[in-house]
């Protein structure tokens, strides 16, 4: 039983929502960012490491190429973010 079924959420209950969850790669942010893929938001997953943060990513449940994005990106270094993130926009946001 998943976690939004037993706190009594509807599998689509963040339809068409959009959230960025930073930390994706482990621990809170990891499993938030499941619980809202599984809740139908879309998700833009941000972290410091490219490998780990892909391989996690991949491993969510339900995640379809519209549902799930991923990024890397360091809040402590905003000088060294990727300018071509900026493209990783979901296509549902506007």
């Amino acid at each position: 039983m998943s976690i939004a079924s037993r706190a009594g959420l509807a599998k689509n209950a963040l339809s068409g929502r959009v959230a960025l969850v930073t930390g994706a790669a482990s621990g809170i942010g990891r499993a938030t960012t499941r619980l809202l893929v599984g809740l139908g938001a879309v998700v833009v997953a941000l972290g410091r490491d490219a490998a780990t943060l892909s391989a996690r990513c991949e491993a969510v449940p339900h995640a379809d190429n519209r549902g799930l994005r991923h990024v890397v990106f360091d809040l402590a270094d905003l000088d060294g973010i990727d300018p071509s993130s900026r493209r990783s926009r979901p296509s549902a946001v506007r």
